[in-house]
């Protein structure tokens, strides 16, 4: 018993003291919340699952209804050349506004861009510098560039930092 309340009692003190220097420490001041009007959410054309996601999805978080919309992906293949995303991005361009933080895409099947997956070429825009596998050689797995989200100090100060090739 003893044992124990020396324990609380040092958890206790140990607990004042790294509050007292908390004072102590500068003012990090983070930047603005994620809210719905900084999400595009993506749908499958003519998938009626994946378009139900999307609007539960928008209506949860509360996304506008213009940042809900389709996109035309094949239905007998997974794979989408560089060229067909290409297009697809186009069409995605009036909606990606600096405003857009974030886009879901709300489609089951993994789909690729080339030799990347959808979802990094949403993020980065297609390249091949983010490919693990190289047409070369399949068989095993390369490095890839090293992304520009990583470590990016600009993201704290809620600078616009997307890839000059998404905008």
């Amino acid at each position: 018993m003893a044992k124990t309340l020396q324990l609380w009692l040092l958890t206790l003190w140990l607990s004042t003291i790294n509050i007292a220097n908390a004072q102590d420490l500068p003012n990090l001041e983070l930047p603005n919340k994620l809210s719905g009007s900084n999400v595009l959410v993506l749908f499958k054309q003519n998938d009626a699952l994946s378009h139900k996601i999307a609007d539960y999805y928008a209506q949860q978080r509360h996304i506008p209804v213009n940042q809900v919309t389709s996109i035309s992906l094949p239905s007998t293949t997974n794979q989408l050349s560089p060229q067909q995303f290409s297009t697809i991005m186009q069409q995605l361009k009036s909606k990606l506004t600096p405003n857009i933080k974030v886009i879901l895409l709300t489609f089951h099947a993994p789909y690729r861009v080339g030799c990347m997956s959808i979802t990094s070429a949403f993020a980065f825009g297609f390249d091949e510098k983010y490919c693990g596998q190289k047409p070369s050689n399949t068989s095993k797995c390369n490095l890839t560039a090293i992304s520009p989200y990583y470590n990016n100090q600009a993201n704290l100060l809620g600078k616009k930092t997307v890839p000059s090739g998404l905008v």
